[in-house]
């Protein structure tokens, strides 16, 4: 088993993508954690729709400026179980 299975499986509970973002985070940056630990692209549409779906994330009150335009932020809501929600993208 490679150091990447073995982040991402459901047994294993620290949550790692939760400690490689920022307390509030932009899509892009979620996508990007995402993406490096299962090791293949994953389509922005399809992200946004499992992020609204999960009930994992909530919007905060606060935009980040990414160069011209602005990102809505998100956080991790308490007590969420991120490794569930990566799996389901690496299927």
């Amino acid at each position: 088993m490679n150091a990447v299975n073995h982040m991402i499986q459901p047994s294993q509970p620290p949550t790692v993508s939760a400690f490689c973002l920022p307390s509030l985070f932009i899509i892009s940056q979620l996508k990007q954690v995402i993406e490096t630990m299962i090791g293949k692209s994953v389509q922005r549409k399809s992200l946004m729709r499992r992020v609204e779906a999960s009930d994992m994330f909530e919007e905060v009150d606060e935009k980040a400026i990414t160069g011209k335009s602005q990102a809505q932020l998100y956080k991790l809501k308490p007590g969420v179980n991120i490794v569930n929600f990566e799996r389901n993208l690496s299927v």
